[in-house]
């Protein structure tokens, strides 16, 4: 099958597309242009061969992959645009010798070598790939984004659909009863058409965009009850950082995550000095590896110089070439480029020639002159000048120019190269770039003997696993899950070769539920730069970090030290479901990849600013929401699912933020596991954790409550007299923004929350000012959940909305705010949300507390009794330290308290 919108392989990209060379290459484990997927699909049969014993996979056997880079076009619009086809391809994620594997892939077109590889330096040429992890997104921050995602995904899936969960079911299955059916072949009514909806996690989007549960779609065109389009536009306005986009179709997301559908999504600043590729180091010398050698010896770094700190020097070079990675030139160049070159004594010999190439321009190789070096001064740097430069050719920018020196028939003994003058100077950036940036993703997987991904029925859960798993009421779906493999960019247990440099390593965790603490096997450290949303206030040295479901830590670690030949291993130190699960197994779960140091220059780490970041320091203006991570289970004990508040997906939404506000947000963890909480739209701060009596907490929780789930709004309650332990502050990994939080088991864990831009200073955002780019207000909303996607997958979800302040002349509708749904009519009265009752205009003067004809107070809060709610049957309230439930809908007045209405309340306790 032809690709959709497949490029000729003859298009060539430049540099500027989205400042792709800070991030290198990607995983070259792509389907073919020509590959017949949807017929391959049509035809899959899910595999029922035995799982892989992990141990019986030899490791480092594969060499490391980097991603591609998807290629956009620029639009008359003024956006990046894209295709991203989602469908699926094998890969040999196993080393050689085992079976390839059937996965889920996005593809599209990237940027390639002329070796089909990926584009090392930014530049190349066009083609089709489709990976998993997909090709990574290089977006640049002000610059929009279109992207249209075309799910290609057809016939059967492979892994079993549960469709006794509350799901995307696009034939509106009934759920079944047992005995179940086994799998395979499980329902095909519940195994296709295959659903699919992508989410850019950590982004500021309108929430029509931002790929909630609800909005999946299939092949067909069977669309979820809150779809708007396929086509997405992304403002990119958050700080430079690195997001990631993943499936995200209610119900299935663990089976489609599992099954490969994730991939990185980079955003960078331009303004940003830290995101600033630059050309300093080139010009100057400073860093051999961006000199690449096209002919000759192989080039080294020398501390003798003519300026900054190093040279790069040739030693007998006889004729040499070297080629520089190429850079944006932002100005018009003079009539002639220099260099400084150090002839070594008897080394006055032979002629020195330089090129141009502007690609984009037509120019490729262009001789700007020769200088001879017979009569230079010897033992000294010698300034050379080439006066051939084609001004008008090139005129004030190339976004893809490169030099290249050589050097011909020149003496013995070592020369060296500094000081290249002429194109404008752009400082670069302190950190590692252009392949010594290395984006990197890791995935905890388990695989079947032919190859295939091993995803366990209930039946099938592992020894110390089986909390949650019951068969009898859900026959495919399990609470916990943890592969016995790490894949690392698509490949099992991968070796990388590593100069003696330093790297930066852009971890994310993108597994089902694994949590990871990493650690180096020499003990070296990592240097934290960045997490979720960018990066933190300052450096943080650590030997070992935390790295949750969907987070991200971007960290520096220094090779440059390192002997030759020395294989250092990545480790995973965390347990297994913690906190009741298993060690990791050293050889197996506990290892991630290894690296091995190879020779080649040394070129010591730069010195990073102590300042990376400025992060604003925000102050709560709305109450503290308790949120609590509970347990439903059945009379026998068992556990069936996990929920948030007591509530299910598909109930009213009661998390209305107001646009402009900050608030404090405490996760109440009473569940026996430790999980990841992600909150869309926004990135949030880590504020502190503190343990806790969960039994006590829980037990009068209940009493509250009654067992979960609930039928009417939840009564929460302060944990502040259960909290038992000291103060835990945030860790270096979280010392930023970020958009996914660890909540230990048997803790509470704050979060501050502002409900506007990332980037606005401290004291910039007002109650019910909208400062997004964009409206965020209303529409479908979006979701807060748990990102251990098993659990998100089966009720720990939640609807929210966005809402705005009430003011004057607005002609508000009635309210609605159901899920699924468009919310519409609700409003922040001093810190109070109401729902309209009637579709009206307001009036100045007439605020919604004054007028309980056209507005309800919404039981949105602690669960206190108040004047204006509307009660229905069922609903319970906090009033005068006692408990009551309603007898009656009413809508709640001085007349009908519940402790002088008993026709209206019961007392509870």
């Amino acid at each position: 099958m032809r690709p959709i919108n497949s490029p000729p392989t003859s298009r060539r990209i430049g540099l500027t597309m989205s400042l792709v060379l800070l991030g290198g290459g990607a995983c070259n484990n792509a389907a073919s242009d020509d590959e017949d997927i949807t017929t391959k699909q049509g035809a899959l049969t899910p595999s029922t061969s035995p799982e892989l014993d992990p141990t019986t996979i030899p490791r480092f056997q594969t060499n490391f992959q980097r991603f591609y880079s998807y290629a956009p076009t620029r639009n008359a619009q003024g956006q990046n645009e894209y295709t991203v086809q989602i469908n699926t391809f094998t890969a040999q994620q196993l080393p050689s010798g085992f079976p390839p594997t059937t996965l889920f892939g996005y593809g599209g077109n990237v940027i390639t070598d002329p070796s089909g590889n990926p584009s090392q330096d930014g530049t190349g040429q066009i083609a089709f790939k489709r990976t998993s992890p997909g090709p990574k997104f290089e977006q640049t921050k002000g610059i929009p984004a279109l992207i249209h995602y075309r799910n290609q995904l057809t016939g059967s899936h492979p892994l079993a659909v549960d469709p006794t969960l509350d799901w995307a079911n696009p034939n509106n299955f009934p759920k079944p009863l047992p005995p179940f059916a086994p799998f395979p072949p499980g329902y095909p009514q519940a195994q296709s058409p295959i659903t699919h909806t992508t989410h850019t996690h950590g982004i500021e989007v309108v929430p029509a965009f931002d790929g909630t549960p609800d909005t999946w779609f299939t092949a067909g065109g069977i669309h979820g009850p809150e779809f708007v389009s396929n086509d997405y536009t992304q403002p990119s306005s958050n700080q430079s950082a690195a997001f990631w986009y993943h499936d995200h179709a209610f119900g299935v997301t663990r089976l489609d995550v599992g099954m490969g559908l994730s991939g990185y999504s980079i955003l960078r600043d331009p303004n940003n000095a830290l995101d600033r590729l630059g050309n300093s180091d080139i010009l100057g010398m400073e860093d051999v590896y961006q000199w690449k050698l096209q002919s000759g010896v192989a080039p080294g770094n020398s501390t003798t110089h003519s300026q900054g700190s190093f040279s790069v020097s040739l030693t007998n070079p006889g004729t040499t070439e070297l080629r520089s990675d190429p850079f944006v030139l932002t100005a018009t160049l003079p009539s002639s480029i220099t260099i400084d070159v150090f002839i070594p004594t008897g080394g006055a010999t032979g002629n020195a020639f330089m090129f141009v190439d502007c690609p984009s321009k037509g120019l490729t190789r262009f001789n700007i002159g020769n200088v001879s070096l017979s009569g230079r001064t010897q033992n000294a740097f010698n300034t050379l000048t080439f006066n051939q430069v084609p001004v008008s050719q090139i005129g004030n920018s190339c976004p893809d120019f490169r030099l290249t020196v050589r050097l011909q028939a020149v003496g013995s003994g070592t020369y060296l190269l500094d000081n290249v003058r002429g194109p404008a100077n752009v400082p670069a950036t302190p950190l590692p770039s252009r392949e010594f940036e290395v984006p990197t993703i890791v995935q905890s997987r388990s695989f079947r003997a032919d190859g295939e991904v091993f995803y366990p029925l209930a039946t099938e859960a592992k020894p110390g696993e089986t909390v949650g798993a019951n068969p009898d009421v859900n026959p495919y779906w399990l609470l916990m899950f943890d592969g016995e493999t790490n894949v690392v960019n698509g490949t099992v247990w991968p070796n990388m070769n590593v100069q003696r440099h330093a790297y930066r390593f852009r971890y994310l965790n993108s597994s089902n539920q694994r949590f990871y603490r990493m650690q180096l096997s020499n003990g070296m450290p990592f240097t934290i730069i960045g997490e979720d949303g960018g990066y933190i206030r300052s450096p943080q040295t650590v030997t070992a970090f935390n790295i949750g479901v969907t987070e991200r830590v971007d960290t520096i670690i220094d090779f440059s030290s390192i002997p030759v030949g020395t294989k250092i291993v990545l480790q995973n130190i965390e347990q297994r479901q913690p906190p009741i699960g298993a060690a990791p197994n050293p050889n197996t779960d506990g290892t991630v990849m290894q690296f091995t140091v190879v020779a080649g220059p040394t070129v010591p780490a730069r010195a990073l600013p102590g300042t990376l970041n400025s992060i604003a320091t925000l102050t709560p203006d709305r109450p503290t929401r308790f949120l609590v991570q509970n347990v439903q289970s059945d009379d026998a004990g068992r556990l069936l699912q996990a929920e948030l508040d007591g509530q299910l997906f598909h109930t009213q939404t009661t998390e209305l933020p107001t646009i402009g506000s900050t608030e404090d947000w405490a996760f109440i963890n009473t569940t026996p596991l430790t999980h990841n909480k992600h909150v869309h739209l926004i990135e949030f701060q880590v504020s502190k954790r503190q343990a806790f009596d969960a039994a006590r907490y829980l037990a009068d929780w209940k009493r509250a409550n009654g067992n979960p789930p609930f039928t009417h709004p939840t009564l929460r309650i302060d944990p502040a007299a259960y909290l038992t332990g000291p103060v835990l502050a945030a860790a270096p990994e979280e010392s930023g923004w970020k958009d996914t939080v660890r909540t230990p088991a048997g803790e509470v864990t704050w979060i501050r929350i502002r409900w506007s831009p990332q980037q606005n200073a401290a004291g910039t955002s007002t109650p019910g000012v909208n400062q997004f780019p964009f409206d965020p207000v209303f529409g479908i909303g979006f979701v807060w959940h748990c990102h251990l996607v098993e659990h998100e997958d089966n009720e720990m979800m939640r609807p929210m909305t966005v809402i705005p302040t009430w003011a004057p002349g607005v002609a508000y509708a009635v309210g609605f705010r159901a899920s699924p749904g468009v919310a519409r009519g609700l409003v922040d009265f001093n810190g109070v949300d109401y729902s309209a009752l009637v579709a009206h205009t307001s009036v100045a003067g007439q605020t919604p507390n004054t007028r309980p004809d056209l507005w309800e107070r919404i039981n949105n809060g602690n669960g206190d009794w108040a004047v204006q709610i509307k009660y229905n049957v069922g609903d319970r309230v906090y009033f005068g330290g006692h408990v009551y439930q309603a007898l009656q809908q009413n809508m709640a007045t001085d007349a009908n308290r519940p402790d002088i209405a008993p026709a209206v309340w019961q007392l509870v306790f």
